[in-house]
């Protein structure tokens, strides 16, 4: 029983963070007919598969003992220039 406490006091905020997703989704499962769809989990994939390429070549360089964290950075530079680029009217690519 101590080791289960002292597991929650380390991981409070964790779980609780997992018990609301738990929370969410059961009520969005009550309320939706598509939320646990195949269409629903295509579209999630979809809209995140640029971040889960970079996570997972991130977790390639980071287990290769080649820590290069100047990736966000890269990233974040190419969107700015990219937005840049498709409103020039924009001052800072800013709205």
């Amino acid at each position: 029983m101590k080791d289960l406490k002292r597991f929650v006091d380390r991981n409070i905020a964790p779980l609780l963070l997992l018990c609301f997703c738990g929370i969410m989704a059961a009520f969005l499962s009550v309320r939706t007919n598509s939320f646990f769809s195949v269409k629903n989990a295509v579209n999630i994939l979809e809209a995140n598969s640029y971040r889960m390429l970079i996570a997972v070549g991130m977790m390639c360089i980071i287990s290769s003992g080649a820590i290069d964290l100047s990736v966000g950075s890269m990233l974040s530079f190419r969107l700015y220039a990219w937005r840049r680029r498709s409103r020039p009217s924009c001052r800072w690519g800013f709205a």
